[in-house]
C-alpha cells in the first residue's frame, strides 16, 4: 500500500494494520522456521526503517501498539533459539531503543550522528546494547579532510568503543 498510505491507515485503518504486519511478521517467523531447520547461523537481521532524521514515522505510542508486538514474536523466536538480533532502522529510533532492549535487541544500526545523539545513546544504553555505524555520511564523509575524518575516527574508538559493545562503520543514511 506504499508507506504514506500505510501512515494514513495507522489513524484511520488500525484494523487492516495489525492484519497487514501480522501477514508480514508470519512470513518473517516461517522463513526464519526454515533458516532454523536447515542451516546453522549466529543470528538475525531485521531491516525496517522507523525513522526520520529528527523522530520516528509515527509516534512512540504508534509503533508500540503496531510493531513492537510483531518484533517481540521475530525476536522472542530468535532468542529462544539462542540466536543474535540485529536490527536495521535508519533515522532517529532513540524513542523506542529502550523497547528494543526489551524485546532482545542485541544490535542496533546504524547509528546516525545526523538523527541521533550518539554518544549519549553509548552512555545510556551501551551496558546492554552494541551499536553499529557513528561516523557521519551526510558531512563528515563528505566534507572532511582525511585528518578530520581520521580525528573522528580515533573519537568514536575511544567514546563510543568504550567497554566494547560497538562496531564502527559508516551510519548509512
Amino acid at each position: 500500500c506504499g508507506m504514506e498510505r500505510l501512515l494514513v491507515y495507522v489513524a484511520t485503518e488500525p484494523a487492516f494494520v495489525h492484519q497487514l504486519l501480522h501477514g508480514i511478521s508470519d512470513y518473517v517467523l516461517q522463513t526464519v522456521e526454515i533458516l532454523l531447520s536447515r542451516f546453522p547461523f549466529d543470528g538475525i537481521a531485521l531491516s525496517d526503517d522507523y525513522g526520520t532524521q529528527r523522530s520516528l514515522l509515527m509516534s512512540p505510542r504508534s509503533w508500540r501498539r503496531f510493531i513492537k508486538p510483531r518484533l517481540a514474536e521475530i525476536f522472542g523466536r530468535a532468542k529462544a533459539a539462542d540466536k543474535v538480533v540485529f536490527l536495521h532502522s535508519c533515522g532517529n529510533v532513540r524513542a523506542v531503543v529502550p523497547d528494543l532492549i526489551e524485546l532482545g535487541l542485541d544490535m542496533l544500526h546504524p547509528i546516525q550522528p545526523e538523527a541521533m545523539d550518539i554518544d549519549g545513546l553509548k552512555q545510556e544504553f551501551g551496558d546492554r546494547l552494541t551499536f553499529c555505524g557513528g561516523l557521519g555520511t551526510q558531512k563528515m564523509l563528505v566534507e572532511a579532510s582525511p585528518d578530520e575524518v581520521r580525528a573522528e575516527v580515533a573519537r568514536l574508538k575511544r567514546t563510543l568503543g568504550r567497554g566494547g559493545g560497538y562496531v564502527l562503520e559508516p551510519g548509512i543514511t
